[in-house]
């Protein structure tokens, strides 16, 4: 039953005697469905948003994007590559620190 239903009842009888307790029975029939269809619909969307917070809690805050391919390919450089670069890496710089410490020495005797 829905509101025009029971509009509908209510317009089949416009001057209801008030003495005429039968009269009344199909409008308050379709006024209690309608209550009570209500309180299913109400209860029904009460239990749908309990089920979305308790489907939110359960899910994890944590999620997996991308999985790890085993084995891991090994791209680490080796102690002696390493080695060789940084003793050439700092020989360069202190060459070019002790290059810089002479320029500024001669242009501070002129």
């Amino acid at each position: 039953m829905s509101f025009s239903v029971l509009a509908e009842i209510d317009e089949n009888i416009p001057n209801l005697n008030p003495l005429a307790k039968t009269a009344r029975v199909p409008y308050q029939r379709a006024m209690a469905n309608l209550q009570a269809n209500q309180a299913i619909y109400l209860e029904v969307v009460k239990q749908l948003e309990l089920a979305k917070v308790t489907h939110r809690n359960k899910t994890p805050l944590i999620q997996i994007i991308d999985k790890p391919s085993f084995p891991l390919e090994n791209n680490r450089w080796k102690f002696l590559n390493t080695l060789i670069l940084g003793i050439f890496g700092g020989g360069v710089l202190i060459v070019l620190l002790l290059s810089l410490q002479r320029i500024i020495r001669q242009a501070l005797k002129y």
